[in-house]
C-alpha cells in the first residue's frame, strides 16, 4: 500500500540559515530508507520562507505517526518556523 507524509513549514522571517545543508543530508540518508519511493520539496508560490516536503512510501506503514525520517526532518525544521507533519493513506487503490 502506498502512503504519503507531508511536512509543511511556515518559515520565520529570518529564513532557514543553514537548515538547507542539514535538510539535504537527512534527505540523502532517507533515500536509503527501505520503501521510500520519492522525496519532493516544494516552495510556496508567494511566501518565500514556506516550504513543503512530501515523502512517498510503497511499503505498509505500521504506525499512524509516520516515519523516523519525517520526524527527524520535522525536528530539524522546527528551529526555523512552524511545522506541521501529517500522514496520508491512499483511500481508493488503482
Amino acid at each position: 500500500m502506498e502512503w504519503l507524509e507531508i511536512i509543511k513549514v511556515q518559515g520565520a522571517a529570518t529564513g532557514y540559515n543553514g537548515a538547507d545543508t542539514e535538510l539535504l543530508k537527512q534527505i540523502a540518508q532517507g533515500m536509503k530508507s527501505k520503501g521510500l519511493k520519492s522525496v519532493r520539496v516544494y516552495a510556496h508560490a508567494s511566501v518565500s520562507n514556506d516550504l513543503m516536503i512530501t515523502l512517498t512510501w510503497n511499503q505498509d506503514c505500521s504506525r499512524s505517526l509516520g516515519s523516523d525520517l519525517a520526524h527527524n526532518l520535522a525536528r530539524e525544521l522546527k528551529q526555523h518556523g512552524l511545522v506541521d507533519h501529517s500522514v496520508w493513506f491512499e483511500r481508493l487503490p488503482d
